[in-house]
């Protein structure tokens, strides 16, 4: 855990110094129905800035949509 949190501090500082993004998120898929492809240890890093038409929303606003139910 301390090595990922290392990682994803080392990869933030690269991004703030060359995009300068307002701020992130951040991510594992687990498992194929978690949209895990390669079995293997990944950290997603993306970049959010606030001029992006769905900013302030994290990735749980997609998993609240109404497509995104079953009964």
């Amino acid at each position: 855990m301390l090595a990922s949190f290392a990682l994803l501090k080392d990869v933030s500082a690269w991004m703030d110094e060359h995009y300068r993004p307002d701020g992130y998120n951040v991510g594992w898929n687990c498992g194929a129905v978690g949209g895990q492809i390669a079995m293997h240890a990944h950290m997603h890093v993306i970049p959010r800035f606030r001029q992006e038409p769905y900013a302030g929303r994290g990735i749980r606003y997609w998993l609240k949509q109404p497509d995104n139910r079953w009964s």
